[in-house]
């Protein structure tokens, strides 16, 4: 997309999830900063018919979803930096598993790291 026709969402939405490279670690966040995530995130987790679907609302906001040590951790998709778990969110793997179906994970170098399988 060409730079003149970014829309003011579209630049909040890049700026929100690149203000996430400096966090301290997975599940740190102030209550604020948590407060915030969900009220943009939690609607796109709700509204996923399937994996896919989740992967694609999520990069469109500057996120991604990756399994480190058996969770499901939010990501910020510039730097790859993990933010969260999808239980700090409030969808735990467990629940959004149950509506969505199981994913499709591939293991990564290490072992502890996992991402999709699309």
């Amino acid at each position: 997309m060409f730079m003149g026709s970014i829309t003011k969402d579209e630049t909040a939405t890049a700026e929100f999830a690149t203000n996430w490279a400096g966090a301290q670690g997975v599940d740190t966040q102030s209550t604020e900063e948590a407060v915030a995530l969900r009220s943009v995130l939690l609607p796109v987790f709700h509204a996923a018919s399937d994996w896919p679907e989740l992967q694609k609302k999520l990069a469109q906001k500057g996120f991604g979803l990756s399994f480190q040590k058996g969770r499901m951790v939010l990501t910020d998709i510039a730097t790859g930096m993990a933010i969260c778990t999808g239980r700090f969110l409030g969808t735990p793997l467990k629940e959004i598993s149950a509506r969505l179906g199981r994913p499709s994970i591939v293991a990564l170098p290490g072992g502890t790291r996992g991402a999709f399988s699309l």
